[in-house]
């Protein structure tokens, strides 16, 4: 394995790849700053910055996923999710319960990755994406995370990738992350049916172990992000937390923008959860967005450019022993 393979701290290790990445982002911008052109003010309107994301990701995910908004149902056993702004579900393996022009009704098992996207990440913006994600969670808990193969071995189904995005980028990047960690923390406090699990996946955690893993994805949303502006932050998972029988705590990082944008994080996180969920094996196309090894899947000074030092905890330690 040669060292040029994890390239250097902070440069760029797929020059031209990269380019070729790039260039789709600069064809969103164009897109978008025609549309500002031409709207003024309304150019944050709900319909014109979901259609806008949505034709985006319709070109870059496989043609057997579609890009929707709409609804995934409950079959009554639990509350259908609330509306979500995009919903990428495999519509080669899975019919809708419910299709028109404009939005979807899609079982569970079908859902591959659901975005809220907001003008803004004010705390009302932030609050509100949040809820709407989590009401997918509450209906994953129920449908996806039993699955196992018939020997047992395998997770058939993984989690559901979950995102917010805003066009704008917080005012107060500081209070924004605290805002998303105390929201997420005072709703585990009240959702005793998903903290439990939880709690009992932390205690034996593992987070190199797929079982433990996709029990904390199922619940989390994977990443908050911005598109103009460029900030963006992430669930991982804390330092050891010492006498506690828990042995970590979910955690949201912020993010540096070194050698990738915030917006190309999102990218390629989206296009994991495609390829994942359709058993697509290796990464060589998300990479070119994270500007990962397309072998090895890492590069020197880490994938996610996380600021460590500033994380945050999405779970309280008290009443949980």
């Amino acid at each position: 394995m040669e060292p040029s393979d994890f390239g250097e701290e902070g440069a760029q290790l797929l020059q031209r790849f990269r380019r070729y990445a790039k260039s789709f982002v600069g064809e969103f911008a164009a897109a978008r700053n025609r549309i500002e052109d031409l709207l003024g003010n309304r150019y944050y309107s709900g319909v014109f910055r979901e259609s806008l994301l949505k034709d985006f990701l319709r070109r870059l995910v496989p043609d057997s996923l579609s890009v929707d908004s709409g609804f995934i149902y409950g079959f009554e056993v639990v509350e259908a999710s609330r509306q979500l702004d995009i919903i990428i579900w495999d519509s080669h393996r899975h019919a809708p319960v419910y299709r028109s022009a404009d939005f979807v009704v899609v079982p569970p098992e079908s859902v591959v990755a659901v975005i809220s996207v907001k003008s803004n990440l004010k705390a009302e913006d932030l609050e509100n994406g949040l809820e709407n994600l989590l009401s997918v969670s509450r209906i994953e808990m129920r449908y996806c995370e039993d699955r196992v193969s018939r020997d047992g071995t395998a997770l058939l189904l993984p989690p559901i990738a979950k995102f917010l995005v805003a066009y704008r980028a917080p005012r107060n990047p500081e209070e924004a992350l605290k805002t998303i960690a105390e929201f997420l923390a005072n709703w585990l406090r009240a959702a005793r049916e998903i903290r439990d699990p939880l709690v009992a996946t932390l205690r034996e955690l593992n987070p190199w172990e797929e079982k433990h893993d996709f029990r904390v994805a199922r619940i989390f949303p994977r990443m908050v992000a911005s598109i103009e502006g460029d900030w963006s932050c992430r669930v991982g998972y804390g330092p050891p937390v010492g006498p506690s029988s828990l042995r970590r705590l979910p955690y949201i990082y912020p993010q540096r923008t070194v050698v990738t944008s915030a917006f190309e994080k999102l990218i390629s996180d989206v296009l994991r959860a495609a390829y994942g969920a359709l058993g697509t094996r290796g990464w060589s196309t998300p990479s070119a967005w994270v500007d990962v090894s397309p072998v090895q899947g890492v590069r020197a000074g880490g994938v996610h450019e996380t600021i460590d030092e500033k994380g945050l905890p999405l779970l309280e330690l008290e009443n949980l022993e």
